[in-house]
């Protein structure tokens, strides 16, 4: 897309919910050719601390879904705090690249919680890269204009067009032609 004359290469945005929302947050950690991702609901294997006790676990995601991971990971189901690393460190490998990160609160399974901690965990690398990274305070007050970005909203695993409207007000908060030329939008 970025050789495709008709796409402005300064603002590609991966969008993927679930499953595609891991896959979209592991492609911008390898691709600096990807401007900011919404991981929408991407849950344990995304952006979902794994070594939270909170939502879907190893056992759980790998049985049913052995596919999305690696083989080995399946070795630390049931042992998910002996892992050497943790989702803080994929997401701080895209800074300081802007990010959305989404919940349901009936979404006990994605762990909105985890995903919030994992975060704040990967903040001191936006940090260190020159962003203010993580601007709100909790997940209950979410400010769209932080690179690092997290709103939850009512209901279960799913898009809505509540959903759309944030996803939408996050990309104007983040690539306006004042922004996609390097001027942060405030």
């Amino acid at each position: 897309l970025s050789s495709d004359p008709r796409f402005d290469k300064k603002r590609m945005v991966l969008w993927g919910h679930s499953r595609n929302g891991k896959s979209a947050l592991v492609a911008a950690a390898f691709d600096p050719r990807v401007s900011g991702v919404i991981a929408h609901q991407s849950g344990r294997g995304g952006a979902a601390l794994t070594r939270s006790t909170l939502g879907e676990t190893v056992a759980e995601i790998t049985e049913k879904y052995p596919y999305w991971f690696a083989p080995d990971f399946k070795n630390y189901a049931g042992m998910e705090q002996s892992l050497p690393i943790d989702q803080h460190q994929l997401i701080a490998l895209i800074a300081p690249r802007p990010v959305l990160f989404t919940g349901g609160r009936s979404d006990g399974w994605a762990d909105p919680e985890g995903a919030f901690r994992a975060i704040q965990g990967a903040q001191p690398a936006y940090q260190l890269m020159g962003s203010d990274g993580l601007k709100q305070p909790d997940m209950k007050h979410p400010d769209l204009t932080g690179d690092l970005s997290f709103y939850i909203r009512g209901g279960n695993h799913g898009s809505t067009t509540y959903d759309w409207n944030m996803f939408l007000d996050w990309m104007d908060a983040h690539f306006t032609n004042a922004s996609a030329a390097g001027i942060s939008a405030q």
